[in-house]
């Protein structure tokens, strides 16, 4: 209540969030060819594993897959 949402969304902190959010993604995500539409999602969200095992993938992925 502080803050104006400009300054908070040009923070530091938020621009670190969102290194995060891409760094923390599976191999399996960062080549998949609807990564447009989800971007891995949040990472709350992230708790599946991927076909070979990798932890961090999104639940909603096979929904994605199958719209997109």
């Amino acid at each position: 209540m502080n803050r104006h949402l400009a300054e908070m969304v040009r923070s530091e902190r938020q621009y670190q969030f969102g290194q995060a959010k891409l760094a923390s993604l599976p191999k399996y995500c960062l080549e998949c060819p609807v990564i447009f539409a989800c971007l891995g999602e949040c990472p709350k969200n992230r708790f599946n594993k991927t076909p070979k095992g990798e932890a961090g993938l999104n639940y909603l992925c096979a929904g994605h897959k199958a719209f997109f």
